[in-house]
């Protein structure tokens, strides 16, 4: 009977040690699955966002790229005066962020230049 009892103490201490190895586990995938979700509801703001500026169109004589729209002013300014021309248009001065952008610049400004230089 001893025998038996032991064995049966043997037996629970081992089913109790395997459910709290499982408490474990849940607990640990539980805050894995509050992260993932967290980190799906970022990422489906970030697409409802993107699907968002890729359906935006640029103003008439704007030039679109990527997801903004550029503006060559055939104007020549001082920056301050620039950037107010710009804020008004709700629009800032370019910043290339880039090197994609820095080509769509220089082609611009390229094709600006031959057209200037037709008249």
């Amino acid at each position: 009977m001893t025998e038996l009892l032991q064995d049966s103490e043997k037996e629970l201490s081992s089913l109790t040690a395997e459910r709290n190895q499982l408490k474990t586990s849940l607990s640990s995938l539980t805050r894995e699955k509050d992260q993932l979700d967290a980190r799906l509801i970022e990422m489906t703001k970030d697409r409802d966002k993107l699907e968002s500026l890729s359906k935006r169109t640029c103003p008439a004589g704007w030039i679109k790229f990527s997801w903004s729209c550029y503006l060559l002013s055939s104007r020549s300014d001082s920056w301050t005066n620039g950037r107010s021309d710009c804020q008004n248009k709700g629009a800032d001065l370019m910043v290339i962020n880039s090197e994609d952008e820095q080509v769509v610049c220089v082609c611009v400004c390229v094709s600006m230049f031959v057209w200037l230089n037709k008249e």
